[in-house]
């Protein structure tokens, strides 16, 4: 099994590095990657709120993988505070390689100016698509692994990394200072 994973993560750094060298449009707008179950991504909400107040004309698009966001994602895009959303499948992306493929295509041939990834128990899977992006801009959260029991993620896939001061701060108070951090203030 851990060659077959190596196997992979070897076939999607290559597809990487083949993607960074194909000549894209001028950048614009801002993806949001919030891969994380109900009660964390409620916390986020007003985090889209505030982001679009400080950014009223910018594009921005939500990534979510969980279905039951989707209804709630919905009602901020009626709203307005986001443009559009892309409900993602894990368990597509694991198994096709086409699937695979095109989210990939899609993503970085939206020529995103910044990618935000406001998660701090980070995984593989949200930094591979951060990743993807190659946008200007690449913020998230130093983090720890979920599935690697806390040890520390590599960080240069990221522009700028938020660090809390704390790892006993709330779900809420690490939205606050990602955005603080966001906007120098």
């Amino acid at each position: 099994m851990g060659l077959i994973k190596q196997l992979k993560h070897t076939l999607i750094s290559l597809f990487c590095v083949i993607l960074k060298r194909i000549p894209r449009k001028k950048s614009s707008g801002t993806l949001i990657v919030k891969l994380e179950v109900l009660g964390d991504f409620l916390i986020f909400l007003p985090f889209l709120e505030h982001y679009r107040q400080n950014n009223p004309r910018e594009h921005i698009t939500l990534l979510i993988n969980h279905p039951a966001n989707l209804p709630i994602a919905e009602r901020y895009r009626a709203k307005g505070f986001i443009n559009e959303i892309i409900l993602l499948s894990n368990r597509r992306l694991s198994i096709n390689p086409l699937y695979f493929l095109y989210i990939s295509y899609r993503l970085y041939f939206r020529h995103f100016q910044k990618t935000l990834h406001p998660v701090y128990f980070r995984r593989n899977l949200g930094d591979l698509l951060v990743e993807l992006t190659h946008a200007h801009e690449r913020i998230g959260f130093s983090g720890f692994d979920h599935d690697r029991h806390h040890v520390p993620l590599p960080e240069n896939i990221y522009t700028k990394i938020v660090t809390p001061p704390s790892y006993k701060y709330s779900e809420f108070e690490k939205n606050k200072l990602f955005l603080e951090i966001i906007f120098n203030k």
